[in-house]
């Protein structure tokens, strides 16, 4: 099994974000990516891209909130 867990590594040590589901211990593998500081904090798109997507997606609001749709919410 693989799982992703966000983490933050700080004086030799790793801290996850959250634990692996059903792994009380077990080799990992860390990868360390090269984020500034400045970058760390900063949203994934900007308001004007936020506002392009949201017009994009509009056309599909109604089909996404008609009645019986919410079955396809469920895991």
């Amino acid at each position: 099994m693989y799982k992703t867990i966000p983490g933050t590594y700080r004086s030799g040590v790793v801290q996850l974000t959250e634990p692996p589901p059903d792994l009380p211990e077990g080799p990992v593998l860390v990868t360390f990516l090269n984020i500034e500081a400045s970058q760390a904090n900063a949203p994934a798109l900007e308001p004007e891209q936020i506002a392009e997507l949201r017009g994009k997606l509009a056309a599909w609001e109604a089909d996404w909130n008609a009645p019986g749709m919410e079955v396809y919410d469920k895991p």
